[in-house]
């Protein structure tokens, strides 16, 4: 059988991934000024872990923790040659006991974590080829 006889029998878009709140899409603006010149996305629990500021942390914003989690991932990207790559920033969370293998103490301080991400390039979508970001959990598709 040729690969192009194969039929899809099931798919799921970026754009459906959206709609369900599976994937965020991020303002062009804060990703071009932390240098980013593709579209990119977030999956929920990366943006709810680590963009979402902590109730006991009103001293932070979302565009600050979203700019710090981009420009390290842009720093990265541009020492990269492949479609995936993993980086790490540093992010303000309270210690309350809900760490994952992904991070660990940052600088001494149990309020600041170092933390691993994931990030891949590919197509914006099934219909649609060009580039998009995707920034994930290490062990997440």
């Amino acid at each position: 059988m040729d690969s192009n006889d194969w039929k899809i029998i099931a798919s799921y878009t970026r754009m459906e991934a959206v709609a369900d709140g599976i994937q965020v899409p991020i303002r062009p603006d804060i990703a071009k000024e932390a240098g980013i010149k593709f579209p990119v996305f977030l999956t929920r629990g990366v943006y709810d872990k680590y963009v979402l500021v902590p109730f006991d942390m009103p001293h932070q914003n979302e565009d600050g923790r979203l700019w710090d989690l981009l420009y390290m991932f842009s720093l990265s990207a541009r020492r990269c040659s492949g479609a995936d790559l993993k980086f790490g920033f540093c992010c303000q969370l309270p210690d309350k006991g809900d760490w994952t293998k992904y991070e660990k103490v940052c600088e001494g301080n149990r309020l600041l974590r170092e933390v691993t991400l994931r990030a891949v390039i590919g197509p914006l979508d099934l219909d649609d080829p060009s580039p998009a970001i995707t920034i994930l959990f290490p062990d997440e598709d």
